[in-house]
């Protein structure tokens, strides 16, 4: 069996008592130092805490998968979005329907109406309407006529024997209310009645 030195680890021979290099003395053959594996660093940790025996190794890191969530969430806000504007949508076209029902739509009848409809102001507004119509027909049967000359005479009678009462402007409009020979019985606006020849007043 070989023996070593116990302090440096040097083989010697069975013969010898003390260590040629160290000069430690050997009695018993010793087992010889066994170092490990791993050189005369191993398991010690370096500076980054790792032991230096797995520098070098593959480190191991788990795959980070994918997250799913950030496509449904982009699906989710734009379902919200198209309900949104279909919500904002049908209340615009709701008021707009509502607005155009209600311009088209009668006003409510007030008290004071349904006292117009009464059968007294029924009847005062039948005769108001009578009235207004024979008045129409009155206008209507009037005749009217046109002063075509100046310094045309209004005078009291049908004749140029008679009294002067006015003149009349040129192109006044009279009322003609009878004749008699060759002279118009006329009424202007300010309320005077008089004659004036027919050859200085025309019939409109």
């Amino acid at each position: 069996m070989a023996k070593f030195c116990p302090h440096c680890g040097n083989q010697l021979s069975e013969d010898e008592k003390f260590c040629p290099v160290c000069g430690t003395p050997v009695g018993k053959p010793a087992a010889p130092v066994q170092q490990p594996a791993g050189g005369a660093g191993s398991g010690q940790e370096g500076s980054s805490g790792n032991p230096t025996g797995l520098k070098g190794a593959a480190t191991f890191q788990p795959q980070q998968v994918p997250s799913q969530g950030g496509g449904k969430g982009k699906w989710i806000a734009g379902v919200g979005l198209l309900l949104l504007l279909a919500t904002g949508g049908g209340i615009f076209f709701a008021q707009q329907k509502d607005a155009k029902s209600t311009a088209g739509s009668k006003p409510p009848v007030t008290q004071e109406e349904k006292k117009q409809d009464t059968p007294a102001s029924k009847e005062q507004s039948k005769a108001k309407t009578a009235d207004q119509g024979e008045k129409v027909q009155k206008d209507a049967d009037k005749s009217y006529g046109k002063i075509t000359g100046t310094d045309v005479r209004l005078r009291a009678g049908a004749g140029t024997n008679t009294d002067i009462v006015d003149y009349f402007d040129e192109g006044e409009k009279v009322e003609i209310t009878g004749r008699k020979n060759n002279w118009y019985q006329v009424k202007r606006d300010n309320g005077q009645t008089g004659y004036v020849s027919i050859q200085f007043c025309r019939r409109l």
